[in-house]
Formats: structure tokens, C-alpha cells, sequence
């Protein structure tokens, strides 16, 4: 019986250190891809700034121009835009979350942002 013990010891040691040396793995796995996302949602926000940098003034222009609008009409609409950002933004990141479509999101977001270039 003793060495029977012995054994079943043995047994869990080694499954012990498996399993360590799978966590231990997944550890670097998920840091890879934790680096991954972080340079894929700076590459969406510099593409996003980017393509607003070079929209906003020509739709300014636009604005004055073709439609007609005042320039405190077009600092009304711009404002309302960013207030509207802010106040859709966690809305959109908890229905993006509840139905895991991160990546259709991501493309859709790269496509928007290079559409106006």
C-alpha cells in the first residue's frame, strides 16, 4: 500500500508541474496577443485621427460653401458630433462586447477611416 501511495504522489507532481508548465505557456500566448490587440487599436486610432484631420477642414468649407451655414452653425454641428461620440461611445462598446463582433467592428472602423482620404 505504501508504495502504492508513493506512486499515486508521484502522479500528482508530475500532472502538477504539466499543468504549471501549460499556464506558464499560456502566459506568454496571452501576452503576444494582449500586445497584438494594443498595436492593432493604436493603428485604428491613428488611422481615425488621421482621416478626421484632413475631413474636418474641408468640411468646413463644404459646409460654408455648398450648404450655406453660418460659422456658429458649423461649431454647433461639429460640437453636437463630438458630444454625440461620447455619449453613443459606451453604448456601442457594450453591445461590441455582448456580441463579441470586435473585428467586424475593427474593419468597418479602418474602412470609415479611409473612405474620406
Amino acid at each position: 500500500q505504501r508504495v502504492e501511495g508513493r506512486e499515486d504522489q508521484d502522479e500528482d507532481e508530475e500532472e502538477d508541474s504539466r499543468l504549471l508548465r501549460r499556464v506558464k505557456s499560456n502566459k506568454g500566448e496571452y501576452a503576444r496577443r494582449q500586445r497584438s490587440t494594443k498595436r492593432r487599436l493604436r493603428a485604428i486610432f491613428f488611422l481615425t485621427g488621421f482621416a478626421f484631420s484632413i475631413y474636418m477642414p474641408f468640411s468646413v468649407l463644404f459646409f460654408q460653401n455648398s450648404v450655406g451655414l453660418s460659422a456658429g452653425q458649423i461649431g454647433f454641428v461639429a460640437s453636437l458630433q463630438i458630444v454625440g461620440g461620447y455619449a453613443v461611445g459606451p453604448a456601442v462598446s457594450l453591445l461590441i462586447d455582448r456580441f463579441r463582433i470586435h473585428q467586424a467592428v475593427w474593419m468597418a472602423s479602418l474602412v470609415l477611416c479611409i473612405a474620406p482620404v
